[in-house]
């Protein structure tokens, strides 16, 4: 069996997270927060759900209600040809709240430059930072993006849905600016070369999604709906925790996995 069992799961998480919190601690916070974001979900699409969908009868599940106005609010999106375009766009602009608002020192000598993803790279993820390491601290720290040009219209309709106006902007910060990116530069500036190669993957991520949070609260495209996107966002970080933790400690059943 694939799975690793609980005894050498908590082992692997300690070396690995190296947090004070246990994996089981994690596991049961992650529950918490899932209740405390689906609690925010609803509220907010309570408050919308007439400014997008006042012809339709709200349903009395929430959960149901939430989903819904997600369907129509995530109709807004580029189209498949401008996907990789409209990244290369906002990067200035995330850069110039960054410094507008005085958020951190952003280092102009190394531009964050937006690509379409070598084709060898493809398949994995949509979107990646390519970073130099400690002895070539000088070049191109790269913003690979999966262009859309073999999927299918349904298969583009799809990964347009989900990276539709709001959550493509959310991306651009983890990934972008002031997230993956802005962090690898200065993690490159590390005294211990060890450090610099070896990197702490909770802080690489946990940064990235702090920048989330820390751009909405001060202001950027402050919306409800970017704040709904947001919590669905977060609610993948969430899950990512629940599957990891339930599938190797807790014996998660397939079925259950996918229910979730």
């Amino acid at each position: 069996s694939p799975r690793i069992g609980k005894v050498l799961f908590d082992k692997k998480y300690e070396l690995e997270i190296n947090s004070d919190y246990t994996a089981e601690e994690i596991y049961t916070i992650a529950l918490k927060e899932k209740k405390k974001i689906h609690a925010k979900m609803i509220q907010i699409s309570d408050t919308i759900w007439d400014d997008h969908l006042a012809n339709i009868e709200k349903p009395t599940d929430t959960i149901v209600m939430v989903k819904m106005l997600i369907d129509k609010i995530a109709e807004k999106h580029v189209t498949r040809e401008d996907f990789v375009d409209e990244i290369k766009r906002q990067i200035p602009i995330l850069a110039a709240f960054v410094e507008e608002h005085d958020l951190l020192t952003q280092d102009p000598s190394k531009p964050l430059v937006v690509r379409e993803m070598p084709v060898h790279m493809q398949g994995v993820s949509g979107a990646s930072v390519s970073s130099p390491g400690p002895y070539e601290k000088e070049r191109n720290t790269y913003y690979d993006v999966t262009p859309l040009d073999s999927y299918s219209e349904e298969e583009a309709e799809s990964y347009l849905r989900e990276y539709n106006h709001y959550i493509l902007q959310i991306l651009n910060i983890h990934e972008g600016i002031p997230g993956h990116y802005t962090q690898l530069v200065y993690g490159n500036e590390s005294p211990s070369i060890i450090k610099s190669i070896l990197a702490n993957g909770a802080m690489v991520e946990g940064w990235a999604n702090y920048a989330e949070l820390m751009m909405l609260e001060e202001g950027y495209s402050n919306s409800p709906e970017m704040w709904l996107m947001f919590y669905k966002w977060q609610l993948r970080m969430v899950t990512n925790v629940l599957l990891d933790y339930g599938y190797h400690a807790n014996k998660l059943k397939k079925e259950e996995a996918m229910k979730l």
